[in-house]
């Protein structure tokens, strides 16, 4: 019976010291090819969370709606690039300009945000 319990116990902290931790930067959602549908799953966007020098979107990641709302240690999460005709938000978010001003006076991208986000225009 004791060889059952600490065998099960080393077993326990063998799986916790090789768990693994999801980052918590833009990995929200697995990573998609645009290029190939269905890239995600029902209810999910794929969605670019970088921008190459010469303005091509990288990093696509699947997220949905849930994907936009703060993170457990109460930061944003992470930015996900849209448009209107190719990178669509997913249901229930919108697509706005980001709150960042890029430091060399570029392009100000369009961010998904939840639909009460205080960056987001008056309802």
């Amino acid at each position: 019976m004791l060889g059952r319990v600490l065998s099960g116990l080393l077993l326990c902290l063998g799986a916790q010291a090789c768990s693994l931790e999801e980052r918590g930067d833009f990995l929200v959602g697995r990573t998609c090819d645009p290029v190939v549908a269905p890239a995600c799953d029902v209810g999910e966007s794929c969605l670019p969370h970088a921008w190459l020098a010469m303005n091509q979107p990288t990093a696509f990641y699947c997220r949905d709606k849930n994907s936009f709302a703060k993170l457990t240690d109460n930061r944003d999460p992470p930015l996900a690039y849209c448009d209107d005709k190719t990178y669509v938000c997913p249901e229930g978010t919108v697509c706005n300009a980001d709150r960042i001003r890029p430091l060399d006076g570029g392009l100000r991208r369009e961010v998904c945000q939840l639909p009460g986000s205080i960056f987001g225009p008056p309802l």
